[in-house]
Protein backbone atom coordinates (compact mmCIF):
# COMPACT_ATOMS: atom_id res chain seq x y z
CA UNK A 1 0.00 0.00 0.00
CA UNK A 2 2.31 2.45 1.13
CA UNK A 3 4.11 2.26 -2.19
CA UNK A 4 1.63 2.83 -4.09
CA UNK A 5 0.38 5.81 -2.37
CA UNK A 6 4.21 7.10 -2.38
CA UNK A 7 4.26 7.02 -6.18
CA UNK A 8 0.88 8.66 -6.02
CA UNK A 9 2.58 11.63 -4.17
CA UNK A 10 6.23 11.65 -5.87
CA UNK A 11 5.97 9.49 -8.84
CA UNK A 12 6.29 10.32 -12.87
CA UNK A 13 2.75 10.76 -14.63
CA UNK A 14 3.47 7.08 -15.27
CA UNK A 15 4.00 5.61 -11.96
CA UNK A 16 0.99 8.03 -10.68
CA UNK A 17 -0.98 6.20 -12.83
CA UNK A 18 -0.01 2.75 -12.41
CA UNK A 19 -0.54 3.34 -8.52
CA UNK A 20 -3.94 4.52 -8.91
CA UNK A 21 -4.65 1.67 -11.19
CA UNK A 22 -3.44 -0.76 -8.79
CA UNK A 23 -5.00 0.56 -5.70
CA UNK A 24 -8.59 0.65 -7.04
CA UNK A 25 -7.60 -3.08 -7.83
CA UNK A 26 -6.60 -3.46 -4.33
CA UNK A 27 -9.93 -1.70 -3.14
CA UNK A 28 -12.16 -4.03 -4.96
CA UNK A 29 -11.28 -6.03 -1.43
CA UNK A 30 -13.00 -4.68 1.73
CA UNK A 31 -10.08 -6.10 3.48
CA UNK A 32 -7.73 -3.39 1.92
CA UNK A 33 -9.73 -0.35 2.44
CA UNK A 34 -8.66 1.33 5.22
CA UNK A 35 -4.81 0.34 4.82
CA UNK A 36 -5.16 2.36 1.74
CA UNK A 37 -6.72 4.85 3.83
CA UNK A 38 -4.06 4.03 6.95
CA UNK A 39 -1.48 4.85 4.08
CA UNK A 40 -2.32 8.12 3.28
CA UNK A 41 -4.19 6.66 0.21
CA UNK A 42 -7.32 9.40 0.32
CA UNK A 43 -5.89 12.62 -0.53
CA UNK A 44 -3.31 11.61 -3.37
CA UNK A 45 -6.38 10.17 -5.13
CA UNK A 46 -8.57 13.25 -4.73
CA UNK A 47 -5.76 15.24 -6.25
CA UNK A 48 -5.34 13.05 -9.04
CA UNK A 49 -9.18 13.40 -9.37
CA UNK A 50 -8.87 17.06 -9.13
CA UNK A 51 -5.60 17.04 -11.56
CA UNK A 52 -4.36 14.36 -13.63
CA UNK A 53 -4.90 13.37 -16.96
CA UNK A 54 -7.89 11.70 -18.09
CA UNK A 55 -6.39 8.33 -17.33
CA UNK A 56 -5.25 9.36 -13.77
CA UNK A 57 -8.75 10.86 -13.51
CA UNK A 58 -10.52 7.49 -14.48
CA UNK A 59 -8.37 5.24 -12.13
CA UNK A 60 -8.59 7.62 -9.16
CA UNK A 61 -12.12 8.43 -9.55
CA UNK A 62 -12.43 4.26 -10.08
CA UNK A 63 -10.73 3.73 -6.32
CA UNK A 64 -12.38 6.62 -4.73
CA UNK A 65 -16.09 4.60 -6.06
CA UNK A 66 -14.52 1.40 -4.25
CA UNK A 67 -13.09 2.79 -1.14
CA UNK A 68 -16.58 4.82 -0.72
CA UNK A 69 -18.39 1.53 -0.34
CA UNK A 70 -16.72 1.42 3.10
CA UNK A 71 -19.42 3.23 5.93
CA UNK A 72 -16.23 4.32 7.55
CA UNK A 73 -14.11 5.98 4.72
CA UNK A 74 -16.65 7.83 3.34
CA UNK A 75 -15.85 10.64 5.48
CA UNK A 76 -12.18 10.61 5.04
CA UNK A 77 -13.13 11.46 1.14
CA UNK A 78 -15.53 14.34 1.95
CA UNK A 79 -12.62 15.49 4.32
CA UNK A 80 -10.29 15.25 1.66
CA UNK A 81 -12.23 17.46 -0.25
CA UNK A 82 -13.29 14.62 -2.99
CA UNK A 83 -16.80 16.26 -3.32
CA UNK A 84 -16.68 19.32 -5.73
CA UNK A 85 -13.93 17.28 -8.31
CA UNK A 86 -16.25 14.31 -8.36
CA UNK A 87 -19.33 16.44 -9.36
CA UNK A 88 -17.04 18.27 -11.88
CA UNK A 89 -16.19 14.90 -13.43
CA UNK A 90 -19.43 14.42 -13.97
CA UNK A 91 -20.31 16.99 -16.03
CA UNK A 92 -17.29 17.57 -17.53
CA UNK A 93 -15.46 13.99 -17.74
CA UNK A 94 -15.72 11.78 -20.28
CA UNK A 95 -18.08 8.23 -20.08
CA UNK A 96 -15.79 6.23 -18.18
CA UNK A 97 -14.54 9.11 -15.92
CA UNK A 98 -18.37 9.87 -15.50
CA UNK A 99 -19.21 6.55 -14.84
CA UNK A 100 -17.01 6.33 -11.84
CA UNK A 101 -17.34 9.64 -10.06
CA UNK A 102 -20.91 9.05 -10.43
CA UNK A 103 -20.39 5.81 -8.54
CA UNK A 104 -18.32 7.27 -6.02
CA UNK A 105 -21.30 10.00 -5.80
CA UNK A 106 -23.93 7.54 -5.22
CA UNK A 107 -22.10 5.64 -2.33
CA UNK A 108 -21.13 9.00 -0.75
CA UNK A 109 -24.73 10.11 -0.75
CA UNK A 110 -25.49 6.93 1.41
CA UNK A 111 -24.48 8.93 4.17
CA UNK A 112 -27.07 11.78 5.82
CA UNK A 113 -24.80 14.62 5.51
CA UNK A 114 -23.85 13.58 2.42
CA UNK A 115 -26.82 13.83 0.93
CA UNK A 116 -27.36 17.57 1.75
CA UNK A 117 -23.19 18.15 0.90
CA UNK A 118 -23.47 16.54 -2.19
CA UNK A 119 -27.14 18.65 -3.52
CA UNK A 120 -25.51 21.49 -2.33
CA UNK A 121 -22.77 21.18 -4.18
CA UNK A 122 -24.22 21.18 -7.12
CA UNK A 123 -23.98 17.64 -8.01
CA UNK A 124 -28.13 17.17 -8.81
CA UNK A 125 -28.11 18.41 -12.44
CA UNK A 126 -25.27 16.56 -13.88
CA UNK A 127 -26.30 13.34 -12.38
CA UNK A 128 -30.05 13.75 -14.23
CA UNK A 129 -28.18 14.95 -17.49
CA UNK A 130 -26.06 11.83 -17.30
CA UNK A 131 -29.70 9.68 -16.69
CA UNK A 132 -30.96 11.31 -19.94
CA UNK A 133 -28.30 10.45 -22.05
CA UNK A 134 -25.20 8.34 -20.24
CA UNK A 135 -24.97 4.77 -21.43
CA UNK A 136 -26.28 2.27 -19.75
CA UNK A 137 -23.73 1.45 -17.06
CA UNK A 138 -23.37 5.52 -16.55
CA UNK A 139 -27.65 5.58 -16.17
CA UNK A 140 -27.09 2.69 -13.80
CA UNK A 141 -25.00 4.88 -11.24
CA UNK A 142 -26.49 7.80 -12.03
CA UNK A 143 -30.15 7.02 -10.97
CA UNK A 144 -28.59 5.21 -8.03
CA UNK A 145 -27.13 8.46 -6.87
CA UNK A 146 -30.06 10.19 -7.44
CA UNK A 147 -32.04 7.36 -5.46
CA UNK A 148 -29.63 8.20 -2.40
CA UNK A 149 -29.90 12.18 -2.94
CA UNK A 150 -33.66 11.69 -2.83
CA UNK A 151 -33.69 10.47 0.78
CA UNK A 152 -32.69 13.89 1.84
CA UNK A 153 -36.07 16.36 1.38
CA UNK A 154 -33.79 19.07 0.89
CA UNK A 155 -32.83 17.46 -2.63
CA UNK A 156 -35.77 16.58 -3.80
CA UNK A 157 -37.25 20.23 -5.55
CA UNK A 158 -33.71 20.77 -6.70
CA UNK A 159 -34.24 17.22 -8.42
CA UNK A 160 -37.68 18.12 -9.65
CA UNK A 161 -36.74 22.18 -11.20
CA UNK A 162 -33.47 20.24 -12.47
CA UNK A 163 -35.98 18.54 -14.76
CA UNK A 164 -34.78 14.91 -13.26
CA UNK A 165 -38.70 13.56 -13.39
CA UNK A 166 -39.26 12.23 -17.01
CA UNK A 167 -35.78 10.47 -17.75
CA UNK A 168 -36.30 9.06 -14.08
CA UNK A 169 -40.15 7.75 -15.52
CA UNK A 170 -38.50 6.57 -18.75
CA UNK A 171 -35.71 4.12 -16.99
CA UNK A 172 -38.63 2.86 -14.78
CA UNK A 173 -40.75 2.15 -18.24
CA UNK A 174 -37.47 1.04 -20.22
CA UNK A 175 -34.57 1.14 -18.18
CA UNK A 176 -32.30 -2.60 -17.50
CA UNK A 177 -33.52 -3.80 -14.30
CA UNK A 178 -31.25 -2.28 -12.18
CA UNK A 179 -32.21 0.80 -13.52
CA UNK A 180 -35.67 0.13 -12.73
CA UNK A 181 -34.97 -0.13 -9.23
CA UNK A 182 -33.19 3.03 -9.11
CA UNK A 183 -35.38 5.17 -10.83
CA UNK A 184 -38.70 3.44 -9.19
CA UNK A 185 -36.71 4.17 -5.88
CA UNK A 186 -35.85 7.61 -6.52
CA UNK A 187 -39.96 8.60 -7.28
CA UNK A 188 -40.59 6.57 -4.47
CA UNK A 189 -38.57 9.61 -2.05
CA UNK A 190 -39.27 12.20 -4.55
CA UNK A 191 -43.59 11.40 -3.98
CA UNK A 192 -42.84 12.25 -0.77
CA UNK A 193 -43.07 16.39 -1.78
CA UNK A 194 -46.61 17.31 -3.14
CA UNK A 195 -45.46 19.51 -5.86
CA UNK A 196 -43.44 16.85 -7.16
CA UNK A 197 -45.71 14.15 -6.77
CA UNK A 198 -47.82 15.94 -9.60
CA UNK A 199 -45.19 16.20 -11.46
CA UNK A 200 -44.51 12.84 -11.71
CA UNK A 201 -48.42 11.87 -12.41
CA UNK A 202 -48.78 14.55 -15.03
CA UNK A 203 -45.47 13.57 -16.45
CA UNK A 204 -47.20 10.08 -17.20
CA UNK A 205 -45.47 7.96 -14.51
CA UNK A 206 -48.54 6.06 -13.17
CA UNK A 207 -48.46 3.57 -15.94
CA UNK A 208 -44.73 2.58 -16.13
CA UNK A 209 -44.89 2.44 -11.87
CA UNK A 210 -47.89 0.38 -12.38
CA UNK A 211 -46.61 -1.55 -14.59
CA UNK A 212 -43.29 -2.42 -12.70
CA UNK A 213 -45.74 -3.67 -9.67
CA UNK A 214 -47.00 -6.33 -11.97
CA UNK A 215 -44.52 -7.56 -14.10
CA UNK A 216 -40.88 -6.72 -12.40
CA UNK A 217 -38.66 -8.48 -9.90
CA UNK A 218 -39.77 -8.32 -6.17
CA UNK A 219 -37.25 -5.79 -5.45
CA UNK A 220 -38.75 -3.75 -8.30
CA UNK A 221 -41.97 -4.44 -6.68
CA UNK A 222 -41.60 -3.03 -3.61
CA UNK A 223 -39.71 0.23 -4.71
CA UNK A 224 -42.80 1.14 -7.45
CA UNK A 225 -45.92 -0.11 -5.07
CA UNK A 226 -44.24 2.47 -2.29
CA UNK A 227 -43.99 5.09 -4.54
CA UNK A 228 -47.36 3.87 -5.66
CA UNK A 229 -48.38 4.71 -2.11
CA UNK A 230 -46.52 7.90 -1.81
CA UNK A 231 -48.46 8.78 -5.03
CA UNK A 232 -51.92 8.27 -2.89
CA UNK A 233 -52.44 11.46 -0.81
CA UNK A 234 -55.97 12.79 -1.89
CA UNK A 235 -59.07 11.68 -3.33
CA UNK A 236 -58.26 12.66 -6.73
CA UNK A 237 -55.11 11.01 -6.88
CA UNK A 238 -56.69 7.85 -5.86
CA UNK A 239 -59.13 7.98 -8.67
CA UNK A 240 -56.47 8.26 -11.02
CA UNK A 241 -54.35 5.33 -10.12
CA UNK A 242 -57.24 3.08 -9.90
CA UNK A 243 -58.43 4.31 -13.54
CA UNK A 244 -54.53 3.55 -14.61
CA UNK A 245 -55.49 -0.28 -13.23
CA UNK A 246 -53.13 0.04 -10.10
CA UNK A 247 -55.38 -0.80 -7.17
CA UNK A 248 -55.09 -4.59 -8.34
CA UNK A 249 -51.35 -4.85 -8.67
CA UNK A 250 -50.92 -3.47 -4.90
CA UNK A 251 -53.17 -5.43 -3.41
CA UNK A 252 -51.33 -8.61 -4.65
CA UNK A 253 -48.07 -7.50 -3.84
CA UNK A 254 -48.17 -5.94 -0.50
CA UNK A 255 -51.43 -7.78 0.77
CA UNK A 256 -53.46 -4.53 1.47
CA UNK A 257 -55.43 -1.75 0.20
CA UNK A 258 -54.62 1.19 -1.79
CA UNK A 259 -57.54 3.39 -0.50
CA UNK A 260 -56.84 4.91 2.56
CA UNK A 261 -60.06 3.94 4.91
Amino acid sequence: METHVRKLHIGSEAQKGEAAKELRKLARDAANRQPIVDAGGVPPLVVLVKGGTDAHKEQAAHALANLALDDAIRKHIVDAGGVPPLILLVERGNEKQKENAAAALASLAVDAANKKLIGGAGGVPPLISLVESGTDSVKEKAAAALRNLSREATNRKPIGDAGGIPPLIALVRSGTNTQKEHAAGALASLARDAAIRKTIIDAGGLPPLILLVETGTDSQKEKASVALRNLDTDDTDEKRIADAGGLLPLVQVRGGTLFRA
